[in-house]
């Protein structure tokens, strides 16, 4: 599926909002991101729409990320979001409650999820990041886009990335 947004704003709260419509407990949902940044605005987004405060930094410790103090912060405002990767969150969680797991693309290979988020896939989104080429970044894009069992959403503001594009005509766009 396939959605358009006017601006940064409207597609968290959209995204936040379809993503716990669509979770139940025992089939979460992901919410895959690029980059440890992007995880953060996107939660900074929800934070400001809920009237929260900004939700503490995840840190960078010993080359490995630690969200702790970030997904106590979003279960204390009982959120059913959750950071998972680089030894944080958990998978038995969901069996518990509903879960909608914030992860990078890396960190989601090898993993499916009963729906899939891929938001801010605007021009400006830097899904290359770190890796050597194009093609690098094209074959995280596809780790991404292919770990949903049931549906996959991708979703921009502005104009769309050039690896949307080359997809476009498969999806069925919908308004959320």
């Amino acid at each position: 599926k396939l959605c358009r947004f006017d601006d940064v704003n409207d597609e968290a709260i959209a995204i936040y909002a379809e993503a716990s419509r669509v979770t139940e407990e025992e089939l979460p949902s992901a919410i895959l991101f690029p980059t440890h940044s992007a995880i953060y605005n996107f939660v900074c987004e929800i934070a400001k729409n809920e009237g929260w405060i900004q939700p503490p930094k995840p840190a960078k410790v010993l080359n490995k990320w630690d969200y702790s103090r970030f997904n106590s912060f979003l279960k204390t405002k009982g959120s059913p979001l959750m950071f998972l990767g680089s030894d944080n969150g958990s998978f038995f969680e969901s069996d518990q409650r509903e879960i909608i797991y914030l992860m990078t693309y890396h960190s989601s290979k090898g993993l499916d999820f009963a729906h899939t988020f891929i938001p801010g896939l605007n021009t400006k989104a830097k899904i290359k990041q770190n890796w050597d080429s194009v093609d690098d970044a094209r074959r995280l894009f596809f780790v991404a886009a292919t770990r949903s069992r049931y549906q996959q959403y991708f979703s921009y503001h502005g104009d769309m990335h050039d690896f949307l594009q080359d997809i476009e005509h498969l999806l069925e766009e919908i308004n959320l």
